[in-house]
């Protein structure tokens, strides 16, 4: 199955798939799953643990995509997005784990979007 195939619909494809193709080496393939795997990660253990390593990759946080923002933070704001309560106390937990200037970055970045910036903006008061 091709997770690319725009006739596939998000219910054919299972969670396995889903870690399946995340654990694949191309960086590419890993950023089309992250907007499902954000919702699917508030039930499915396995793949909350999969976005939350890769939040936590050094290299990933390095790793520019679009201007500033860091591959790591393509997962953190589809989380910040889909995930719930729960997740993203995990989520805020582990982005403690960050320097204090990427999270200063990820925060002014979020600060334009209220949602986001009320969520993450104290993560940014503690070294």
């Amino acid at each position: 199955m091709n997770l690319l195939d725009p006739n596939i619909s998000i219910e054919e494809i299972s969670d396995e798939l889903l870690i399946e193709e995340f654990n694949n080496p191309s960086v590419y393939k890993k950023r089309n799953l992250y907007a499902l795997m954000s919702v699917r990660a508030n039930y499915n253990l396995t793949i909350r643990r999969c976005l939350l390593e890769l939040v936590l990759d050094e290299k990933a946080r390095k790793e520019f995509e679009f201007g500033i923002i860091a591959h790591a933070w393509l997962p953190v704001l589809l989380i910040l997005k889909h995930g719930n309560d729960e997740l993203k106390f995990e989520l805020k937990e582990t982005l403690r784990s960050w320097t204090l200037e990427e999270r200063e970055l990820l925060v002014s970045y979020a600060k334009n979007d209220e949602e986001y910036s009320n969520f993450i903006c104290d993560i940014v008061d503690e070294s």
